[in-house]
Order: structure tokens, then C-alpha cells, then sequence
């Protein structure tokens, strides 16, 4: 994992994104539970959409916070 600057002052905008992002991913969830209402697409295809967003969504969370965690204990330790 690459060190990455984090000073205090960008850690609340960092959270800020992330909420945004899953705030998104939370939208296309919504959306493809609209499309798959309408009927026309097909339920295998709908259900394996869903799981590869909700999949994506886990690992693109997974990674972000594995590095903001190593941050936050980085800074933590410097902290007291």
C-alpha cells in the first residue's frame, strides 16, 4: 500500500467523497431496480447487473478504506 498524504485538514473531504460514492452506487441500485421493473430486460441479466454493482461497490469500499484505516492508525499512533 502506497503512503498517501493525508493531512487532517483533507480527511473530511475524503469522507465526504466516499459518501458521495456510495451515495452513487446507491442510485444505480435504485435504477436498476427501476429497469428491471419495467419487464423488458431479462431477470438473469438484471440479477447478475445487480450483483456485479453490489460486488464493485464492496471492493471499491473494501480498498478505499483499507487505506484510510492504515491513515487514521497512522495517525492515531502520532496523535498519543
Amino acid at each position: 500500500m502506497a503512503e498517501v498524504n493525508s493531512n487532517p485538514v483533507r480527511k473530511p473531504a475524503l469522507y465526504d467523497y466516499l459518501g458521495r460514492l456510495n451515495a452513487a452506487f446507491a442510485r444505480v441500485h435504485r435504477n436498476l431496480e427501476l429497469l428491471e421493473q419495467i419487464g423488458i430486460f431479462d431477470a438473469v441479466t438484471m440479477a447478475s447487473l445487480k450483483s456485479a454493482t453490489h460486488k464493485h461497490q464492496a471492493n471499491t469500499n473494501y480498498k478505499l478504506l483499507e487505506t484510510l484505516s492504515a491513515i487514521e492508525q497512522r495517525d492515531r499512533g502520532n496523535n498519543g
